[in-house]
This record gives structure tokens, sequence and C-alpha cells, in this order.
């Protein structure tokens, strides 16, 4: 991504989830503020690109949010007083459940661009800055996210942290997505979890991915978010260990549909090659 550009997935992704909950007859999650944090003018590109059936039928961003969003509850009730969303883009949590953050802090953390252009999103709707949501611009290929936490006077390395980094780990080196993931327990104690997802080795197999996400990633590189790192589901558990982590759950997309999509009555299937992982800090 360029220094000043603003993520267009982002962009994306907040319009998928605000579309998805206006005008989905069987809500999988419901961010019932993101329709209204993407400018109409973004809108209408967005619609240019991708028809508004394939947006409503894009499940992996509705998915992913329902999971983190289910496992960060849960962590909650085990003592978890702070919520790191890496690469944050325009998630709305922070304004969804204004109760938490009366006893919690989030940090949201992503590329400079974006995040002003997020800010200034929020100014231009009239929501306000809530006092425990704390912005913290980072460019993961660059910096690391050790010394950006540390660096910010409300962030704590000795309370329990629940990490979210949703739709990132593809459009980085596998190199980079492994020290991103070393730093946590750098960062946090045992017990502090964090959700990702990522796509599997096939995704950049010709024989083995999906038409959807062939088209998709022609999009990327078009506008200079190319996706370029996969993982093999087998491994991962291994994988995460030597990194100090604990591969708690690995969802494949059949465990994804199971869960989120069974008894809807509607035609939606999770995305091919998509998995999501919980892992906790040792």
């Amino acid at each position: 991504m360029k220094e000043n550009q603003i993520s267009f997935t982002a962009m994306m992704t907040a319009y998928i989830r605000g579309i998805h909950s206006k005008y989905a007859n069987h809500k999988i999650f419901n961010d019932f503020l993101a329709y209204e944090l993407v400018p109409e003018e973004q809108k209408k590109l967005i619609e240019k690109i991708m028809p508004k059936e394939a947006l409503m039928n894009s499940t992996a961003s509705i998915t992913r949010s329902r999971y983190t969003e289910d496992c960060f509850m849960k962590a909650i009730e085990t003592g978890v007083e702070q919520y790191v969303i890496l690469g944050a883009g325009l998630d709305t949590f922070a304004f969804r459940y204004p109760d938490l953050l009366k006893s919690l802090n989030v940090f949201e953390l992503d590329h400079p661009a974006t995040q002003s252009f997020k800010r200034q999103r929020v100014d231009k709707v009239g929501w306000g800055h809530p006092e425990n949501l704390h912005y913290i611009s980072i460019d993961f290929t660059r910096e690391d996210i050790v010394n950006k936490l540390n660096s910010s006077l409300n962030y704590s390395a000795l309370s329990k942290s629940f990490f979210s980094w949703q739709g990132v780990t593809m459009y980085l080196s596998k190199k980079e997505v492994y020290k991103t993931l070393a730093n946590i327990p750098k960062v946090t104690p045992s017990g502090s979890m964090i959700v990702f997802d990522y796509f599997s080795v096939d995704e950049f197999d010709e024989e083995t991915t999906s038409t959807d996400l062939k088209k998709k990633e022609k999009m990327m590189n078009k506008i200079g978010e190319s996706m370029k790192t996969g993982f093999d589901p087998a491994s991962m558990k291994q994988e995460m260990a030597e990194l100090g982590l604990n591969l708690l759950e690995n969802l494949s997309p059949t465990d994804i549909e199971k869960r989120y999509m069974t008894g809807l009555n509607v035609s939606l299937k999770a995305h091919k090659n998509v998995y999501f992982a919980l892992a906790v800090v040792e």
C-alpha cells in the first residue's frame, strides 16, 4: 500500500458489514454503524467494482467479525481488560458498546492514512471519540507492535488483553506475519488471546483456489493491495507454538458454515480457503 493511500479493503469490508446489517434478512453479524461510516462516493465506487448481490454474499468479512467478537465477549469473562485491534480499518466496536468501554480500554492500530480517514469520518457523522478508545498509527511492514504499544501511556503490558487481527495477514509477507505474532507474548501476559484469519496455501494454487477469490485477487492487484501469503492449516498449531502461542481453534470453511450459516434458510457459503484461528499466550 502506498504511503498516503487509504486502505480500499478497509472501506470495502466496512461496507460489506454495513449492507449485511442493513439489508440481510438473516443477520450473521449486526454492525449497525458501519454503513454510515462509509462515504456515499465510496459506496458507489465499491458497487462499480463488485455488484451489490456479490457484496451481500461476501461472508468472510461478516463471519470473521462475528467470530472475533464472540471470542472476545467470552474472554471478557476471564478478566480481559484491553482490546487491541490490529489493522482496525473502519471498525465500530468502540462505538457499538459504549457501556463496555467504561471498564475496558480499546486500542486501534492501523496505517496512518487509513486511521486519519477513519477519525475524520467519525467527526463527520458526529459520533464523538470515546475516552477509552486509543488510536495508534503503525505500518506493519516497517514497525512493530512492541514499541508502538509500549509507547502508549494507556496500554499496560501487565494487563490481560485480547488481540484481533482481521483481514490483514494475506497482504503481508510470511515473515511480517510471524514477526507480529511473535511480538504479542512480549507485550501481554499469559492467558491473553488473539484471533486472526488467514488464507490456506491452496488459495495461491491455480488449481484449488476459488473463482471468486481469483477475481478479488486481480482486483486487489490493480489497486495496489496485493494478496501474497497463505499458511498450511495442518502445521499451524506447531508454528504457533514456536511463537509462544497455543492454538485453541483453527476453523475451516466447513466449521465456519456449521457454526454461523446452518439453519439460515439462505444459500450462503463460507469462502473457500479462508480459516479463522484463536490462540492464547502461553
